[in-house]
Parts: C-alpha cells; sequence; structure tokens
C-alpha cells in the first residue's frame, strides 16, 4: 500500500506533468511542484510576461505601453483594519440616514485628512475588526462633495475609456492566460482538495499586476465574471447550492470562474481566503463585477458557511471570504435587490444549520455567522 505522502507526490507530479504543457506561467509552476523549487514571485511574473511576446516580455516594457492608460483608482476600497481609525460624516454619509441594520457609511484616516468637511458633523473611533472598507469616492455611500482629491469617484463611462485605452493584445494575453491558470487549478484541485494552497499562486500574480498598474484589476474583473469556454470541462456540480460535489462525468461548466473560486473556496487555507478576499474588494468598485459577485454572494451562502459537510474538513467553518456585509448590505436598494433573488431562501437555511449546532462553536463565532447571515 502507498503511502500518504507518496500518493501526495504522485499527484504533484501528475499535475506537473499537465501543468507543463500549458502556458509559461503554469511550466514555471510545474517546475516548482515537479523539482520542490521555491515558488519566487518575480520569476514568476517574468514566466507570465513571455506569453505577451517580446514586445511586453518585461516589467518595463510593459508599463511603457501602458502610460497613456488612466488610473482607476477613483474610489478607495480600503479595508479599515482592527486598531486604525475610522472617521464618520454625518454629513457625507448616505447610508446611515436609511437606517438599515445599523449600517454607515466611512472614510479612512489618509482620505479623511485631505477631503474637505468643514462645518461637517463628524465622529471617529477606533476599529474593532476589520469594520469595513473606506467608502470615498463611491457615489452610493459617500456624497461626492467629501471625496478626498485621490478618490474623485468612478462611472460606468470612464471605466469604458479606460478599458478601451489598454492596448489589446496585452488585454487578450492577460486575459486569456489567467483564464489558464484558474481552469487547470481547478481541474486539479476538484480531485486534490488538499492542495489548495495551489490557487494561492494566481492570487499572488494577479496582485502583482494590480500593483503595477491598476488597468489590471479591470481585467481581473472581466475574467472572473465572464463563463468558462465550453472546451474548459469540469466534474463539478454545479446544481448543487449547497456542497460541493463532483459527478461521474467531466462536462462544459456554464458558470463564471467566479463562481468556482466560491465553490472551491473551503479547500483553501485561511491565509489564502483572506488574500483572495483583497483581490475581491479591490474589484467590488466596478459596477458589472459588484452585481454578478452580489448575485453569487446569495445564490451560493452555503459555500462561506460550511457546516461539517465535507470529508476530512473542518466542522461550521465561517471563511474569510464572506465578510461582505458592509460592501453588500448597506443600502435598501441593496437589501431589496437581495430579497428579490429566489436564492435569498438559503440565508434562512444557513442562519437555521447555525442555529441547531449553536452549543458546538464558540460564542463569538456563532454570533459573528448569525449577523452575517441574516
Amino acid at each position: 500500500m502507498q503511502s500518504d505522502k507518496t500518493n501526495q507526490e504522485t499527484d504533484l507530479q501528475k499535475l506537473s506533468l499537465k501543468l507543463a504543457e500549458q502556458n509559461e506561467f503554469l511550466s514555471y509552476l510545474a517546475k516548482c511542484i515537479n523539482f520542490e523549487n521555491s515558488f519566487d514571485e518575480e520569476e514568476a511574473i517574468n514566466s507570465f510576461l513571455r506569453s505577451f511576446g517580446e514586445e511586453y516580455n518585461t516589467q518595463e516594457l510593459l508599463l511603457r505601453k501602458l502610460e497613456h492608460v488612466p488610473t482607476l483608482k477613483r474610489a478607495c476600497g480600503r479595508t479599515i483594519n482592527k486598531g486604525e481609525t475610522l472617521f464618520m460624516c454625518f454629513d457625507c454619509d448616505l447610508v446611515a440616514p436609511q437606517e438599515i441594520n445599523g449600517h454607515y457609511a466611512l472614510q479612512c484616516k489618509e482620505c479623511f485628512m485631505s477631503s474637505n468637511h468643514e462645518g461637517h458633523r463628524i465622529t471617529s473611533r477606533i476599529s474593532g475588526n476589520n469594520e469595513g472598507t473606506c467608502d470615498c469616492g463611491d457615489p452610493n455611500y459617500w456624497d461626492s462633495k467629501g471625496f478626498c482629491p485621490s478618490h474623485p469617484g468612478i462611472t460606468n463611462e470612464f471605466i469604458n475609456q479606460t478599458y478601451q485605452k489598454i492596448p489589446e493584445l496585452i488585454r487578450k494575453r492577460y486575459v486569456d492566460s489567467l483564464k489558464e491558470i484558474f481552469y487547470f487549478s481547478f481541474d486539479f484541485l476538484q480531485d486534490n482538495p488538499k492542495h489548495g494552497e495551489l490557487i494561492d499562486t494566481a492570487i499572488a500574480l494577479i496582485t502583482r499586476f494590480h500593483h503595477l498598474n491598476d488597468c489590471f484589476k479591470l481585467l481581473t474583473a472581466e475574467v472572473l465574471i465572464s463563463k468558462l469556454p465550453e472546451s474548459y470541462g469540469l466534474r463539478v456540480n454545479l446544481q448543487n447550492l449547497t456542497n460541493f460535489e463532483l459527478t461521474n462525468e467531466v462536462k462544459p461548466c456554464d458558470c463564471t470562474f467566479l463562481e468556482l473560486l466560491i465553490r472551491f473556496d473551503f479547500m483553501f487555507p485561511e491565509a489564502v481566503q483572506n488574500s483572495i478576499r483583497s483581490v475581491l474588494i479591490e474589484l467590488i468598485v466596478f459596477p458589472d463585477f459588484k452585481d454578478v459577485h452580489f448575485r453569487l454572494y446569495t445564490r451560493l451562502l452555503h459555500f462561506f458557511y460550511y457546516m461539517g459537510t465535507y470529508p476530512d474538513f473542518p466542522t461550521l467553518c465561517l471563511s474569510k471570504t464572506s465578510f461582505f456585509v458592509f460592501q453588500f448590505f448597506s443600502t435598501e436598494k441593496d437589501l431589496l435587490t437581495a430579497v428579490s433573488y429566489a436564492e435569498s431562501i438559503n440565508f434562512l437555511e444557513v442562519v437555521h444549520l447555525v442555529l441547531k449546532n449553536y452549543f458546538n462553536v464558540s460564542k463569538e463565532r456563532f454570533y459573528s455567522i448569525s449577523f452575517n447571515g441574516l
């Protein structure tokens, strides 16, 4: 009988052989796996860039070609971490007056200090526990008169203009390569759930490209809300809205890459879940992405609150990627949209599961799950 270690090595060798046949980045990843090399972020980026062609095959050349593309950093969206000072303005907050679940809009310290709140009613406090994200620049939550100079707001018209200014070859190579990376990661993980850290390589790559130029955020959003090509077959049962389930037959997946990221979420270590959430937070400012993510969040809520139905995985686990309550349910419009979906019944089902398991979870986790679920 083979040992667990031998089985794992065999799985990884199979993966490395499959990846090596794909794009440059996956080929590099295969070498890391097969020869147990440490993952080098710079080398990974350079291998990814080689798929762009000689014209863009270094970071310097790529950035030079993107100099004319305007920045998309017109809304802040930064997470307010525990222990940071957050600021509230009763004259700029467009959420609190609606009296929705006690929610309110806020600014981070940097945005508040550089914006004009003269004569406004303001207050501040220390964030308790990842209390939300800075709403500066988002006209749905914060009055434009209180925007800071760095975040003048973002519109669909501006997004479309920016998208058209990204060189077509860069758009195509980035989008196509990222789709390949996600697909072959999911293809392996569906049979090898214990290697959930594999997806972290894709998230690290995305994060670095976002830092190179924020126009890549727009392209990442395009990838995540696009449907898988028909040639990308998996065994994931998309009809099951409560548990991760595999069928015996490989079929085309009529879903988005974002849906798969949610369905596979239970496999990812907490650190990876946090990295994924950070990327998704950056993309929420794009209306089309937010709409798709919002609908999937409502439809697939069970996949964020897994209740011990996955063999060999922790029971009653609350995913780190589930914390979008402030982004999704802060306005009356958002709440009405959520309950208009037939899948909103999932909220009640999840809370019911939490209540049934009350004695098996800590009070802190129980209240956290209940609050987000409700």
